[in-house]
């Protein structure tokens, strides 16, 4: 076995395997369950959501927001870390989906486990659309996750009926939201029907499917129509 794999790939595996059974499911689970007790005593959903989504950026850290402070963890090439702290960690998507897959025991990639990312707090759209829409299904509001090909992530949830997109990572790349002041002037940006998503959010949606709905794969094609109909009307084809 190449000396590099075994130090800077399979190690780290079996240091973060070990490390998620011992610690970081049960903190995580102990870190969630405290954050429903206090969404469960509010009665009003999107005031729910509000709550949710305030608690899942507090201490948030994004490699593509903060590109200087993330470092290849104790020099692995399959982990990064924020400030190589053993509990802000991101898996490089290229081995979690590829080679040597990171996942928990029961086979879940730790970038979709609600439990790795309560722990650690690190990721982009995948990580921040996967723990909120868990967070709100356990709440009582049906969610749902979006990915389109181009790897954006997002999560739309039902609220009277009705499905929006609920985009927390387009919530603070736009600057819609600043977590210092917790203000949520602009919410109507990134809490919004579909067909708003395009002039909103600038994510690509011409092509996207629900990542956990099944047999019904394919999202609404509002998403897709709204951006064919914005470059049309861009490049004044008619």
């Amino acid at each position: 076995m190449n000396s590099n794999y075994e130090k800077n790939i399979f190690q780290p595996n079996a240091f973060f395997k070990e490390k998620y059974v011992s610690e970081i499911y049960p903190k995580g689970e102990e870190i969630i369950l405290s954050e429903l007790q206090k969404v469960k005593q509010i009665d009003d959903n999107e005031l729910k959501l509000d709550e949710i989504f305030r608690w899942e950026m507090h201490d948030w850290y994004d490699p593509l927001w903060e590109p200087n402070n993330f470092y290849y963890f104790n020099q692995s090439i399959n982990y990064i870390s924020y400030n190589n702290e053993s509990n802000k960690i991101r898996t490089n998507n290229f081995f979690a989906f590829h080679h040597y897959r990171q996942q928990t025991p029961s086979g879940v990639y730790y970038g979709n486990d609600p439990y790795w990312i309560a722990y650690n707090k690190v990721g982009a759209c995948q990580e921040l659309s996967n723990l909120f829409a868990y967070m709100a299904a356990q709440s009582g509001i049906k969610s749902r996750t979006v990915q389109t090909i181009w790897d954006h992530q997002w999560v739309e949830v039902e609220i009277n009926g009705e499905w929006k997109y609920y985009d927390p990572w387009c919530a603070v790349e736009h600057g819609y939201y600043n977590s210092s002041d917790e203000n949520l002037t602009f919410k109507s940006k990134w809490y919004n029907y579909p067909e708003n998503f395009r002039d909103n959010c600038h994510g690509m949606a011409y092509v996207n499917f629900y990542n956990d709905v099944i047999p019904n794969p394919v999202a609404t094609q509002v998403y897709s129509y709204s951006y064919i109909w914005h470059d049309i009307k861009k490049f004044e084809i008619f």
